[in-house]
């Protein structure tokens, strides 16, 4: 018999349809059997579980709202239960497109800042629902129907720029030559001033390509650095930020830097087991009998392509990491998680001759974790079964590289082993273990990137080679031809990372990479242009010392000219409506990115809908303005007062408060 157990927070209410079906491990399929009916089962009103502030904080003007709800929600529904007042002139509403958090955490931003020293109430009506149609349960009491509201205040004026709270590193911790550098700031900082000229890396004295990303939590960023070349061994490294600044504009009010030396070893080989791009047998922790004093709702395992280790790839597919969000009972007796990999990667043989490496993003915690391997010995567990990595405690903010000299006997750490001993001739992944701290937090999230085996050796590194491009013909297309090309290149360092660059002598053609391994695509857009252009293909070579190789080739567009002036935007916007207040006609302007399926309505004071000018109307992208005559949805003139302009798209919603005068 197997049990089946439902949290009321199923996205469906009512019966279900059960049937088994077993499956041999080749995942070929039986026929279906035992299938049963089961009653009537409810499903909970939603609550909310979550959000980032609290009646009577006091929160900055550029403030992103974060609210969590135990189910998906219905975006439509949320988007007209919500209100802020004094009510902002737009309104970002943005559901999160994560996997686990999908339909269950919207982020409300203020594209125009909220105003300085001001009294806030925000408010979610009774009328919200899930994505089943149940009512909002505001007040906890299972009994949906009832909202939530919170009132806040806003800060005095902000002239300070956003200043270092911690980071990692320490400057007397000896740096890797694939190590990386965190710093965490008091605030939320511009995404837009981190860039080559703010941030830098030197290695002996020259200066390397960076690459970086920003994770924002709690209004609070870090932002994890890694050249995409490694760092000489053996020498000095300095981390250098200028011209950072937060959301307001207010910059760093000197230039920061950090010094390191760097080990004396350098990588002479890499094997990599799970590079986490996709699915490698990872279970979920709730699948091991070894875990336990877990939330289950709150903890699982996934794939995330916004906090990965920065420098390991050019690649989006590469740009990628495990994400394993935890959350500990707090009436359990006792805590573990287990995360057992069942894949390819645990069929790796291992010795004590291997170091083991993952790169860990922790999230500042104090919970702990480790690397457990199973061992054997002459084909059979040993009686210790597995042996585990020494704790490692979640102390810092950012991404570390974790190692594992399997070796080193000091590192060999309790869980299983009866003598913490290695002693077998052969071990195997088992997977990732976590176990709470001393007061540490009860909830939290974890990455894993890039774990490998590696070689280290003394001495200097060999010498790098530069890559070597397959040169490109002159071509010649009609105006209206659709143009691409392959770059080909080799490298006699495999393991170096790449990066394809495609530049053109008139900015009427443009450039786009597709890839920066050989064989990768370059499409070509070139539209309004008649004439010759010549193209330049470049190839750096992240190894050693940066090289590249170039070539060019001239590309001629022949034909009838037909201009079309209209530039394409950058990101999905909603403009400021013009004039306001408005009789009898007002303008909407709106910028389009992508292909997207948009809706425009507007909205009176009290929520309800008045007028639809468009519905799921696919445009492509592109600069674009909606006339609204002040009528409604049957021909009639509004009455003066306030209504609410809103355009969609998907879980992006943007909202702005407009007058209609007579």
């Amino acid at each position: 018999m197997v049990p089946l157990t439902f949290d009321g927070l199923q996205p469906y209410e009512g019966a279900y349809h059960v049937h088994v079906q077993n499956f041999n491990r080749f995942w070929v399929g039986s026929e279906t059997s035992a299938q049963e009916t089961t009653g009537e089962i409810p499903s909970y009103p939603p609550t909310l579980t979550d959000i980032n502030l609290n009646t009577d904080d006091t929160a900055a003007v550029n403030t992103v709202i974060r609210i969590e709800f135990s189910k998906e929600m219905d975006p439509t529904s949320f988007a007209s239960a919500f209100s802020l007042s004094p009510e902002p002139d737009i309104v970002a509403i943005d559901w999160s497109d994560n996997w686990a958090d999908e339909g269950k955490v919207v982020l409300i931003s203020f594209p125009d800042l909220l105003e300085f020293d001001m009294d806030y109430s925000l408010e979610i009506s009774a009328e919200l629902t899930d994505i089943v149609g149940i009512h909002f349960d505001g007040n906890m009491d299972g009994v949906g129907g009832d909202g939530f509201s919170i009132t806040f205040h806003t800060e005095s004026t902000d002239l300070t720029g956003p200043q270092v709270t911690e980071f990692y590193p320490p400057t007397e911790f000896i740096f890797d030559t694939d190590g990386v550098f965190n710093i965490t700031w008091d605030e939320m900082v511009d995404p837009a001033s981190i860039n080559q000229m703010s941030i830098q890396f030197q290695s002996n004295g020259q200066y390397l390509t960076t690459d970086h990303i920003e994770n924002t939590i709690d209004e609070i960023t870090t932002v994890s650095l890694k050249p995409f070349a490694p760092l000489l061994n053996d020498a000095s490294c300095t981390v250098i930020l200028n011209g950072i600044t937060d959301t307001l504009g207010n910059a760093i009010a000197s230039a920061l830097e950090y010094s390191y030396n760097t080990v004396p070893l350098y990588y002479s080989s890499k094997t990599y087991m799970d590079r986490f791009n996709s699915g490698a047998g990872w279970w979920q922790p709730d699948g091991s009998g070894s875990t336990t004093g877990i939330l289950g709702s709150e903890t699982q395992f996934g794939y995330n392509n916004s906090v990965f280790v920065p420098g390991v790839s050019m690649n989006s597919n590469g740009r990628k990491s495990g994400s394993l969000r935890y959350g500990w009972d707090p009436d359990a007796s006792s805590s573990f998680l287990r995360l057992h990999n069942a894949g390819d990667p645990s069929d790796i043989a291992l010795d004590t001759s291997n170091v083991l490496q993952v790169y860990v993003y922790s999230d500042g915690s104090g919970n702990q974790f480790s690397i457990s391997l199973y061992e054997y010995l002459n084909g059979s567990l040993t009686e210790d079964i597995i042996e585990v990595l020494a704790w490692e405690e979640l102390n810092w903010m950012g991404w570390k590289l974790i190692e594992w000299d399997l070796s080193d006997p000091e590192q060999v750490g309790t869980w299983l082993s009866g003598d913490q001993t290695m002693d077998g001739d052969e071990y195997f992944l088992d997977g990732f273990l976590m176990k709470p701290g001393q007061d540490s937090d009860m909830s939290g999230r974890v990455y894993f990137d890039d774990l490998r085996i590696v070689t280290k050796s003394e001495g200097d590194p060999p010498m790098n080679s530069a890559p070597v491009i397959t040169a490109l013909p002159d071509i010649t297309i009609e105006n209206g031809d659709n143009f691409y090309f392959y770059v080909e290149f080799s490298d006699n360092n495999e393991n170096d990372i790449h990066q394809i660059t495609a530049t053109t002598d008139t900015s009427s053609v443009v450039a786009t990479i597709y890839g920066h391994t050989p064989g990768s695509v370059v499409n070509i857009e070139y539209e309004p242009f008649i004439g010759e252009t010549n193209i330049i293909v470049t190839v750096n070579d992240f190894g050693l010392g940066e090289l590249a190789d170039t070539v060019q080739f001239l590309l001629t567009i022949q034909g009838d000219l037909f201009l079309d002036d209209k530039p394409i935007p950058d990101k999905f916007s909603l403009g400021h409506a013009y004039p306001n207040p408005f009789n009898p006609v007002i303008t909407i302007p709106f910028t389009i990115e992508r292909l997207r399926n948009i809706s425009i309505l507007i909205f009176d004071i009290g929520g309800h809908l008045v007028k639809t000018l468009t519905q799921n109307e696919t445009i492509s992208p592109g600069n674009y303005q909606r006339v609204w005559n002040g009528t409604n949805n049957l021909g009639q003139t509004i009455s003066s007062g306030t209504y609410f302009i809103q355009i969609s798209s998907n879980y992006k919603v943007f909202h702005q408060k407009i007058t209609y005068i007579k």
